[in-house]
């Protein structure tokens, strides 16, 4: 493991140090420790090394007055940094990152994974044991695979360039948002792990004492259910057998959690097609004496009324471009064609929106042609600045949506505490719902919605009121 002992040898900040800034004021109520660990952070022994004007500077975190660490420089002077300040500079001992005492869950302070030290030991603990994860949860790591030399035979060369094609295959075997709510839950376990010298793969018994300690420490399902998920990733990454974790000992913290900490499941408002009716014609028309990159009513009219038709995630909304190649038009319907989906078995695959068989109705086939011919390329959910103007060659972020989204309910007509309780899945579990209602096979509202298991629909069709008591009438009495 990489130490600064080794990185930056000798006396370091010897003279000529630059000013440093010094903080403002520290939490109100803030109480200062000189001594201890927090957050994972040994005060007094915790070392970090800054460069002021390509030198480099080492220096001790001498104590914590929340929200700031201080860092005594060997020169004297001081600087405070907040968490993820000091985790950029900070430089662990070589024994540190197998220290159990200084092992945290929280991540929300200070993030390990982003020091390079850390991550380079972490790559050390999973290699070590044969294992691989996925490199962009490490992309800090200072360890890097040697280059082919002209002296390496072939098979090594060649071993090489496929490892590294398998990175890249392994960093894309999932969506980059479910790698990426997997990543901190499966670094903190690993940690855990090597931390209590617990061997890759974990014992069924190791594993469960772990999730024990999350049911005690967090008081809540979804770390304990997030973790379980995260170890059933790295060993399908790694061909281990998952099944003894799924059963037995490893099994029983999860369904104690879920017994002691019941809450009501809370499912996102499905849109209904009196909403998006309205949204549509509040906002799916040109706006006259307006640049073309101004026009983001239209913009986001038209793409809350693509989503719901086609039962589109939030990521495939967002990868949906008016340009030629992806957005063609013709006479009975408009073809979206999507690169990339969250299912692999889907991507690449033609989404029609038909044009209604009444000529006098004005649905979503005609407003995505007029917004097309609009626009023209870009993103059919472009990023929308302040001031309203329109970077299409941007694509939209999840939280923007989901106020945009809010606020067009609002504006329609409905109330806003309502409003409040839509967010990126009510177009899909909304237009999944309708096609339910209307007769759609199951087995084509999956293959519309990009997913491969059945059972998917029971979770997403909302079965409105109307259809639960139509349901309990059929029954008789």
């Amino acid at each position: 493991m990489l130490t600064w002992q080794a990185v930056f040898p000798g006396a370091l900040g010897s003279g000529g140090a630059p000013p440093r800034r010094q903080r403002a004021a520290p939490a109100a109520g803030a109480e200062l420790h000189t001594s201890g660990i927090f957050h994972g952070v040994e005060l007094g022994v915790a070392r970090a090394v800054k460069y002021f004007d390509d030198e480099p500077f080492g220096g001790t975190v001498t104590s914590l007055c929340a929200p700031y660490f201080r860092v005594t420089y060997d020169d004297g002077d001081v600087e405070d940094y907040v968490g993820h300040e000091l985790m950029a500079i900070l430089v662990p001992g070589p024994d540190d990152f197998y220290r159990p005492e200084l092992w945290v869950y929280d991540y929300k302070y200070l993030r390990p994974p982003d020091n390079p030290y850390w991550a380079s030991a972490m790559v050390e603990f999973v290699h070590g044991f044969g294992a691989r994860l996925p490199s962009a949860w490490l992309a800090g790591a200072g360890v890097a695979r040697p280059t082919c030399g002209a002296t390496r035979d072939f098979l090594s060369q060649e071993r090489e360039k496929l490892d590294g094609l398998l990175d890249e295959l392994v960093n894309g075997s999932r969506a980059a948002k479910t790698l990426d709510n997997l990543r901190n839950a499966a670094l903190k376990m690993l940690h855990y792990f090597a931390t209590r010298g617990v061997p890759l793969p974990p014992s069924p018994i190791e594993a469960a004492r772990y999730f024990a300690l999350l049911v005690h420490t967090r008081g809540n399902v979804g770390s304990v259910d997030t973790s379980r998920q995260a170890l059933s990733f790295v060993c399908s990454l790694n061909g281990w057998d998952n099944t003894p974790y799924l059963k037995g000992v490893a099994a029983a913290p999860l369904e104690a959690a879920r017994r002691k900490f019941k809450v009501q499941a809370k499912k996102t408002k499905g849109l209904k097609i009196k909403h998006v009716a309205r949204i549509m014609k509040h906002f799916g028309f040109e706006r006259l004496k307006r640049r073309t990159d101004h026009q983001w009513e239209m913009a986001f009219g038209t793409a809350v009324a693509i989503g719901f038709k086609l039962l589109l995630r939030f990521d495939d909304l967002s990868h949906c471009r008016w340009d030629d190649a992806y957005c063609t038009v013709f006479t009975t319907h408009v073809r979206f064609f999507l690169s990339r989906r969250k299912n692999h078995q889907y991507r690449g695959n033609f989404l029609d929106i038909a044009r209604p068989e009444d000529p006098e109705v004005r649905g979503v086939y005609h407003l995505c042609v007029e917004t097309q011919a609009l626009f023209k390329s870009g993103y059919v959910l472009p990023r929308i600045e302040s001031s309203g103007l329109i970077k299409k060659d941007k694509r939209m972020s999840y939280a923007s949506f989901v106020l945009f989204l809010r606020h067009a309910l609002a504006v329609t007509g409905m109330p806003e505490a309502k409003a409040a309780k839509y967010a990126g899945h009510s177009m899909r579990a909304g237009g999944a719902t309708s096609a339910a209602i209307h007769g759609l096979s199951p087995a084509e509202i999956c293959h519309l919605a990009g997913v491969k298991d059945i059972n998917w629909l029971t979770w997403y069709n909302r079965h409105y009121l109307a259809s639960r008591i139509r349901a309990s009438r059929s029954i008789g009495l």
